[in-house]
């Protein structure tokens, strides 16, 4: 039989891994808008009218990314740090029934 396990360490990191990835898509997006509103501002009619619409849509999306990596991150964390704390809670015991064993 395989066995699964975990390193509060690595869960740790990859929770910062995971915000680091939403950091930087938060801000690639936020790059993009800055520098096509400059742009859309000259336009003007249906183009103009078209081309919104679908980046408030791309736009939308994009936060749902941005807040569903954060909940991931945190998510992850909360279980890295509930792991760390069982573990420790095992280890003590053990180590109350090891000293009761006089071992």
């Amino acid at each position: 039989m395989s066995s699964f396990g975990t390193d509060a360490d690595l869960m740790q990191k990859a929770s910062g891994q995971v915000d680091e990835v939403r950091n930087n898509v938060e801000q690639a997006v936020n790059k993009l808008q800055s520098e096509i509103e400059p742009m859309i501002a000259s336009w003007s009619g249906r183009a103009k009218e078209t081309f919104q619409r679908l980046f408030m849509d791309f736009r939308e999306n994009a936060d749902t990314i941005t807040s569903k990596l954060g909940e991931l991150g945190e998510n992850i964390g909360t279980s890295g740090r509930e792991y760390a704390q069982r573990d420790e809670e095992q280890a003590a015991a053990l180590g109350k029934i090891e000293g009761a064993l006089g071992g």
